[in-house]
């Protein structure tokens, strides 16, 4: 790359920024972009994208059409990291190479993803450390939504890693994806594997019965349909017994549904049924929350940590890392109040059981956010209620044609 030209692929404020940010650190004289006339950003050459040379010219691409952009390279024979690269990803290694920060590059799903966000976060963290997070999904191989393309970039980051954080996985084929990344950093690298708590109940909505990710998986001609949210067996049963919409809403929005007396002995049993995924790790906390969880309400699912148990994690991640003197950042929770709203789903909790276990139950007009497929939707009960309930009817319904 040292003695390749470096061209700025992407002339919106993306690539103006990083010209400014970088033009006399390294040097940027030329930029392009995908349109057939390409506009320059002010004080740059600018060529047609057809006149690059893979043998001459390293890219790095500051564009939100980065994707699309990279799939035209790869298609044309550029490879990642030796002729190509995201512009943040770049700017990653650059301050690796350079020695001006450590690179931790972490991989895991949301609760990975929202440790990393948070100590990304945190302003005596960011001056010393530049972070990098792959979804676990996509980049191990025995995960179904695995990216060949993400893969290789997280190859090559690791290559620089000065900090490798990822879960300290049970299954044994996720052992092997991590054992195969770990051989990949350098071996100044310091490896921490978290373990991660699991619990079968996440509020007792569910009665105490193990709630699975991916209620409906069907693949007819090839095609898959997920319930990327924690099964609900209570609006199932509903929708089973033939009720409406609006029947199942004014249902469980009664604050009396649920009987307060199994609601507290499912509630009491949670802990009973929880296990951890590792209780020999670099990071574990299975004390923390056998000690804590009736006491400051540390309620989560199988991945969104509730605020409590985040700042412990992150708590003891910084302890670790001898980073002491950021810790003071993450005490009383204003920054992690802020970062509760990066949560992909918020899990609806009923009327009955709040009533039930002596908690104030959000108003009418309280918003949940909801992650769907082109985003996030902030929504109130009613509304993620009924959502949820149009989901689960038109998944049986699809079921009902295809098994017919």
């Amino acid at each position: 790359m040292e003695t390749k030209r470096l061209i700025i692929w992407g002339t919106g404020n993306t690539g103006s920024n990083f010209y400014k940010k970088y033009k006399n650190i390294i040097s940027l004289n030329v930029c392009t972009n995908s349109d057939e006339n390409p506009v320059p950003i002010e004080g740059m050459e600018v060529i047609h994208y057809k006149e690059l040379d893979k043998t001459k010219d390293f890219i790095i691409i500051c564009s939100i059409f980065h994707e699309e952009i990279e799939r035209r390279l790869s298609i044309d024979g550029w490879v990642f990291g030796y002729n190509y690269m995201t512009a943040d990803l770049f700017e990653a290694k650059f301050q690796a190479k350079e020695g001006s920060k450590k690179l931790l590059v972490s991989i895991g799903r949301c609760h990975i993803g929202r440790i990393s966000a948070i100590l990304n976060s945190i302003h005596g963290f960011k001056k010393n450390y530049v972070v990098v997070h792959f979804a676990q999904p996509k980049v191990c191989i025995s995960d179904s939504e695995f990216d060949y393309a993400k893969l290789i970039q997280c190859i090559e980051m690791l290559k620089y890693a000065d900090i490798f954080l990822h879960p300290a996985a049970v299954a044994s084929k996720t052992i092997k994806d991590y054992a195969y990344l770990e051989e990949k950093v350098p071996s100044k690298c310091m490896i921490i594997r978290v373990s991660l708590p699991t619990f079968e109940s996440y509020w007792p909505q569910d009665t105490g019965k193990e709630r699975d990710i991916a209620k409906w998986y069907i693949t007819p001609y090839g095609k898959n349909l997920k319930a990327f949210g924690e099964r609900d067996y209570i609006i199932e049963e509903l929708i089973e017994r033939g009720k409406s919409k609006k029947e199942i809403i004014e249902i469980i929005s009664d604050e009396n549904y649920f009987d307060k007396e199994n609601l507290l002995a499912n509630h009491n049993r949670t802990m009973t049924r929880a296990y951890f995924w590792d209780r020999i790790s670099d990071i574990k906390i299975a004390d923390f929350i056998e000690e804590n969880y009736n006491i400051k309400k540390l309620y989560c699912d199988r991945g969104h940590l509730h605020q409590n148990l985040l700042k412990e994690y992150i708590r003891r991640i910084l302890v670790l890392l001898s980073e002491t003197e950021c810790i003071h950042n993450i005490v009383g929770g204003g920054m992690l109040e802020e970062a509760e709203l990066s949560m992909p789903t918020d899990s609806l909790i009923y009327p009955s059981t709040a009533k039930g276990l002596g908690l104030r139950f959000i108003d009418h007009e309280s918003l949940f956010r909801f992650q769907l497929v082109d985003g996030s939707k902030f929504v109130t009960f009613s509304e993620g209620l009924e959502m949820q309930i149009e989901y689960y009817m038109r998944a049986k319904s699809l079921l009902e044609m295809c098994y017919r």
